[in-house]
């Protein structure tokens, strides 16, 4: 009997709430439509969020793995020379596993003819690796065995197997060709392994024997040696092992084996779990997450999922002169405040169901869409995974807790006897808490808006400082990496004479590399002959012609460009500024003339600008421009603007008659830039749809409270017209406070939002200066939201005829 009284209650809950909610249709539309957003907007950034912090857990025993970088006072190296692995071999006995990786890139050619020839390995998908690294990187066979122990042998990923020869089983015990800085060798393909997935900080499609590197072959440096720094370590250390300890082991080690040597770096052992959130590293292979960005999309999802709370709660607040009446008829006739409760938690719940429905539909069409601009390339669709049916009802959970707790215990707490006889002013919606409840909205608004423009600001000063390299109208080509055995260099100089013959080409430098792309290597030994006691400092070396500062607009601040005539036999260098000042010339001038030991003495002949070789999030780096003619690898060629595409063309055209075998690379230089910023425009890109979808949120509040507003001061309006307002008094009557709270809330947010933009301009060496233009347009933006928000329904309340709200007075 007591069972079936608690059905007949909850059946007739339940049949009351969908009746409230469909008398109040646009009531509940607003209410769904805030919280469906702000529930999709969180799904969408728990699934990126998952997918960041869930990288290498795929790592068999990825507690006893580690990476090994050196770290010195002026910051971490995560490259190490090869040398150091028989010492730790030798000296840390709790080392289990240890396997050297060196990245590589070149031309890939099939004998078989299955696949045509393709310059690869430039996204790190490439490596030379010891034996040991697939054991410790958890590598699983698909075909074969995945095995490197024998030289010129060679594993694949699935994925690329099958994109070479169009299944795993077809591509094992095939031949492969690859041509790199070593020479040309046919590599046997010993096995295929499962592709690593995209939460993976390193994902090789092809690993070669590490054995292949035979020193007497390509006359390269010791592959045990301590000269050649390109090289990252892995290692998995025995069950229960002190890393701390070994550390120390080793530097005894070095201090013992290296009595003369002055090494202010520690070799350091950085858990597997660790590289991808670690961006400390001024060169790394490993695809590393912006810390910054992930605690700045987690409070986005909060924040949005926080307004659409806050929404509904004010809401329903606010109708509570409505609601009193039912609270009191429902009092007389014996409902308890406990079942009052019950019944205004149930219609949340409904409320929240719904826009959890609806909410798990967007998600679905949007997805993708998300991903994309995110960059992350997830093979496992969100609705496999465990943590989303999870947290998707958790988020149902708190949404029906955080948005209906008040307003059940507000409403349910109104006297019967006071609201049947019409007393509701005392606790008639509790102005000052909606007023509260929007400032809070418009604050986390105008923080948002305000990161979204800055994001904005920054990129255009990204532009503005890249601008100072004229890279309008050129053209990149990357020269052959395959030579024919005779007659390469007459081949070389064909296409160079074809460039500069070509009138629609109006200049051409070749460089062994270019701006936006790095440089050669780094020489720490770099000093002048004239001041023997100071220390060497480190500098990045690259070389080039007389023609590239004139075609790239590089301004020569002392001394001279590099000269045909004067320095063709001449061994000269040119520095730039942050070069000179750190050899000790503050004044550029006084350097020119001066003798530096670059790979020998060079002698300086001049000094061009400071620019941004690399991306603003990196310092300028002292550097050395050598002066070698016809050597490097990289064509800059400067096109008429009304010939580019029809260049283009030529140029791969006559490429690929000139040099067959050889994939053609060429692009217009300014994308070379877009991609370097693209992770950022793409952040920018999330952050701004997300501000948009937090201020759309709010707006729909301002639109439920106008619409409130009005009706509760229907007679108001209508005996204010009577008496000779007009619809403009009406207006602003209606959406002053509403407008004086978000202009409250933009001041109150100004100092949280300068905090934030400077927090996440810390990450670049180079940004924009805040000014006040970065609060006053988001800050204007926001205002003149809110007022189209709540002006088309103040306007048609004003526009009402007195006589209908009058009429039964």
């Amino acid at each position: 009997m007591r069972l079936q009284k608690r059905k007949a209650m909850l059946y007739s809950f339940i049949l009351s709430a969908w009746r409230n909610l469909t008398h109040n249709r646009w009531f509940s539309l607003l209410n769904v439509a805030g919280l469906a957003i702000g529930t999709a907007a969180s799904l969408l950034i728990a699934d990126y969020l998952v997918t960041e912090l869930s990288f290498d857990d795929q790592i068999p025993q990825k507690d006893q793995v580690y990476r090994l970088y050196e770290n010195y006072p002026s910051g971490p190296v995560a490259n190490l020379v090869p040398g150091i692995a028989p010492i730790l071999k030798d000296q840390i006995p709790e080392i289990e596993q240890l396997a050297r990786i060196l990245p590589t890139n070149g031309i890939i050619s099939d004998p078989q003819n299955q696949f045509d020839p393709g310059f690869f390995g430039e996204a790190n998908e490439l490596f030379y690796a010891d034996p040991e690294f697939p054991e410790i990187i958890g590598l699983q066979a698909v075909e074969g065995e995945v095995n490197l122990s024998d030289p010129n042998t060679t594993i694949l990923s699935e994925r690329q197997a099958i994109d070479w020869f169009g299944s795993a089983a077809s591509a094992l015990g095939k031949q492969i060709e690859f041509k790199d800085q070593f020479g040309q060798v046919s590599y046997l393909v010993k096995g295929i392994y499962e592709s690593l997935p995209y939460s993976t900080h390193i994902r090789p499609d092809m690993i070669l024997s590490y054995h292949t590197l035979i020193p007497t072959r390509f006359g390269w440096d010791d592959l045990n040696g301590f000269g050649w720094g390109s090289f990252f370590f892995y290692l998995k250390m025995a069950p229960g092992s002190n890393p701390d300890q070994a550390e120390e082991l080793i530097a005894d080690a070095r201090k013992r084996l290296f009595a003369g040597e002055h090494n202010p770096g520690r070799l350091t052992f950085q858990p597997i779990e660790e590289v991808h959130f670690d961006t400390m590293f001024s060169y790394d292979i490993a695809d590393t997450a912006n810390t910054d960005q992930l605690l700045i999309m987690s409070g986005l999802g909060f924040f949005i999922l926080l307004i659409a709370w806050l929404n509904y709660i004010n809401m329903a607040t606010a109708r509570s002169l409505d609601r009193a009446r039912e609270v009191g008829v429902r009092k007389s006739v014996g409902a308890s405040r406990p079942q009052l409760i019950a019944q205004f938690i149930l219609e949340a719940a409904l409320i929240n169901l719904f826009a959890v429905g609806v909410s798990i539909l967007i998600m679905d069409l949007t997805a993708d869409s998300f991903s994309e601009i995110t960059g992350q390339q997830k093979t496992i669709q969100y609705w496999e995974q465990g943590w989303f049916w999870g947290f998707t009802l958790s988020l149902f959970v708190l949404g029906t807790l955080a948005s209906g707790l008040y307003p059940a215990f507000f409403l349910s707490g109104f006297n019967a006897t006071k609201v049947l006889k019409g007393d509701v002013a005392a606790r008639n919606g509790k102005p000052r808490l909606r007023q509260a409840l929007v400032l809070v909205q418009f604050v986390l608004s105008m923080i948002l808006l305000s990161g979204a423009y800055s994001v904005y600001q920054q990129m255009n000063y990204v532009e503005n400082q890249h601008a100072s390299l004229n890279t309008h109208q050129k053209i990149a080509v990357q020269g052959p990496s395959i030579l024919p055995d005779s007659g390469a260099g007459e081949k070389l100089e064909i296409f160079r004479q074809t460039l500069i013959s070509n009138p629609a080409i109006q200049g051409i430098s070749l460089t062994s590399s270019l701006p936006g792309i790095g440089f050669n290597y780094g020489n720490g030994g770099v000093k002048v002959d004239s001041k023997p006691d100071q220390d060497p400092i480190t500098c990045e070396v690259w070389y080039g012609d007389d023609q590239f500062a004139e075609l790239y607009g590089i301004r020569i601040v002392a001394g001279r460009n590099f000269s045909l005539d004067q320095d063709h036999h001449s061994e000269v260098v040119m520095l730039n500024e942050t070069a000179a000042r750190n050899l000790g010339f503050p004044n550029p001038e006084n350097i020119i003339g001066e003798v530096v030991d670059v790979e020998g003495p060079k002698r300086i002949v001049g000094v061009i600008e400071d620019y941004h070789h690399e991306s603003l999030h990196s310092p300028i780096s002292p550097s050395v421009f050598m002066y070698k003619v016809g050597f490097g690898n990289w064509y800059s060629v400067d096109v008429h603007e009304d010939h580019l595409a029809s260049t283009m063309s030529g140029i791969d055209s006559m490429f690929r008659a000139l040099f067959p075998g050889n994939p053609t690379r060429s692009f217009f230089y300014e994308s070379l830039y877009e991609r370097m910023y693209a992770s950022d425009r793409d952040f920018g890109k999330t952050v701004s749809i997300f501000s948009g979808l937090a201020i759309l949120v709010a707006c729909l509040g301002l639109i439920g409270l106008a619409l409130f507003s009005a009706k509760k001061r229907s007679k108001e309006i209508g005996i204010r017209k009577v008496l000779g307002a007009s619809e403009g008094d009406m207006v602003l009557l209606l959406s002053r406070e509403l407008l004086i709270l978000v202009g409250l809330a933009v001041l109150i947010a100004t100092p949280l939002c300068w905090a934030s933009i400077n927090t996440w301009l810390d990450q670049f060496a180079f940004s924009f200066s805040i000014s006040a233009t970065v609060f006053l347009i988001p800050g204007f933006a926001l205002l003149l939201l809110a007022w189209v928000s709540v002006s088309w329904q103040t306007w048609s309340s004003a526009r009402a005829n007195p006589i209908d709200s009058l009429r039964h007075e």
